[in-house]
């Protein structure tokens, strides 16, 4: 059986590693389960999607063949260990996948290919395709500027922010927040993003009352 290189995320079970969300967009980069049987040792890890767009742009090496990547629909939302778990199931199949994998000249590239003569091969593909279809978060994710749209003066009167708040205040007013909403038994992301808009808000009411205290 092939050796194969496991690349965990060395997260921990509080962090969500693979969640990204560019600016804009409505919803977090897709994530996957990549299999490298091309390199020696052969590499396993999980990795998000660089690219935005529906559907995003096939990488070259998994367009030839050199790289097999298995959607993971919840793995944005997915802590370290959970991901680092879901890697170690797949690992026994994946070094399987690795034994019967070969490459060819087609005329115009060498492309790789798992032996698609051999059943057990196919059974494979579908094994970790289901594995990474159904493995799900199994705490809480969510967005701080969501949490915060609701109890924003809440947020400012409690944690005692205002227009004039360093960044060393927003950053100590953001960690006290994801411990309150971790002590529930969820995560909290895009914390000092959230803490930043709260400083730029509070900044342009201030503007706003200097104004009407001039034209008064």
């Amino acid at each position: 059986m092939s050796d194969l290189k496991i690349r965990h995320t060395h997260a921990g079970p509080d962090e969500v590693p693979m969640f990204h969300q560019y600016p804009g967009q409505m919803e977090p980069q897709q994530v996957y389960v990549v299999l490298e049987p091309n390199v020696n040792p052969p590499v396993l890890y999980v990795d998000w999607e660089s690219e935005i767009g529906q559907p995003p742009a096939i990488p070259m090496d998994v367009y030839y063949g050199k790289a097999y990547r298995f959607l993971v629909s919840s793995g944005h939302w997915m802590t370290g260990d959970e991901l680092d778990e879901l890697l170690d199931t797949i690992a026994p199949i994946a070094r399987r996948l690795c034994d019967h994998y070969d490459e060819r000249w087609d005329g115009n590239n060498i492309v790789g290919y798992f032996n698609p003569d051999i059943k057990s091969v196919q059974d494979d593909i579908f094994q970790v395709e289901n594995l990474c279809f159904i493995a799900k978060a199994n705490r809480e994710v969510w967005i701080a500027e969501d949490i915060i749209a609701g109890e924003w003066k809440r947020v400012v009167r409690d944690y005692g922010l205002t227009h004039e708040s360093t960044d060393e205040e927003l950053f100590e007013a953001g960690e006290k927040l994801a411990a309150e909403v971790l002590s529930d038994g969820a995560i909290l992301l895009e914390v000092q993003t959230a803490m930043d808009s709260i400083r730029e808000q509070l900044k342009l009411d201030a503007a706003l009352d200097d104004e009407d205290v001039e034209i008064v």
